[in-house]
């Protein structure tokens, strides 16, 4: 705007008029040229950047152990559904009976550490239950559902009993 005013100025003192096509649109400014100074980085910006990048390998480290582990689990999760799909498989009687005394047999163990003949006796019948369960799905659903209901209907007998309810 300076500029504009100058001009004017200048061709006024001169004695002659302007015309408005004479006057600048804008103002002639010359072009600005920046520069950046270069400095060295001070001692907390040095530190600030070697912490950056300490970080930035621990998270690409972590990142790998993270993929390592993710495939690893995907590599277990694979094998043991195929192993548990050709357990089900009609034809494999014999890992279906082995499944089951191993069941049994681990129930064994655990009623051994913890007392007599009758908890022994319990442990075993849980655990091949287990096995029985895991190779026959199906099977135990529908068994627990018929446990589910005698029982509901036993123990309301029983409470109606107790409670001297002579209906049954």
């Amino acid at each position: 705007m300076n500029s504009l005013v100058r001009g004017f100025v200048l061709r006024a003192e001169e004695g002659r008029m302007v015309k408005p096509a004479d006057l600048p649109v804008y103002d002639d400014q010359e072009d600005a040229r920046y520069e950046l100074a270069s400095r060295e980085p001070g001692i907390l910006q040095e530190n600030i950047r070697l912490g950056r990048e300490s970080i930035g390998l621990v998270a690409d480290q972590i990142s790998e152990v993270g993929e390592k582990i993710d495939y690893v689990y995907e590599t277990g999760k694979a094998h043991s559904q195929g192993a548990y799909n050709q357990l089900l498989e009609e034809d494999n009687l014999p890992a279906r009976i082995g499944v089951i005394a191993g069941g049994g047999a681990v129930g064994l163990l655990i009623g051994a550490l913890r007392g007599r003949f009758f908890k022994r006796l319990l442990y075993t019948g849980v655990g091949a239950g287990i096995g029985g369960a895991i190779c026959y799905p199906e099977e135990a659903t529908q068994v627990s559902n018929q446990a589910y209901s005698e029982i509901r209907k036993k123990a309301l007998i029983a409470y109606n009993f107790v409670n001297g309810d002579g209906t049954e």
